[in-house]
């Protein structure tokens, strides 16, 4: 599709995505809700990662459950 001041491009993006924030960065309704929500995901990816391997996968694999709306 073309227009007066040239090409015009379309991004497709699945209709079960449009609710999900695509950046972290603007999860939150304000400053001080987005500084809440980084210092949370910071804090739980330092816990995370000072898991054992067996116990961090059983977590990601129960996160990823969750985010497909399964039961874990």
């Amino acid at each position: 599709m073309a227009n007066y001041f040239g090409p015009t491009t379309h991004t497709w993006r699945p209709t079960s995505m449009v609710d999900r924030v695509h950046w972290a960065r603007y999860a939150g309704k304000n400053h001080t809700d987005r500084q809440r929500i980084k210092r949370k995901a910071e804090n739980w990816g330092r816990r995370y990662r000072a898991l054992p391997p067996g116990e961090r996968l059983a977590v990601l694999c129960a996160l990823m459950a969750a985010e497909a709306g399964e039961h874990a």
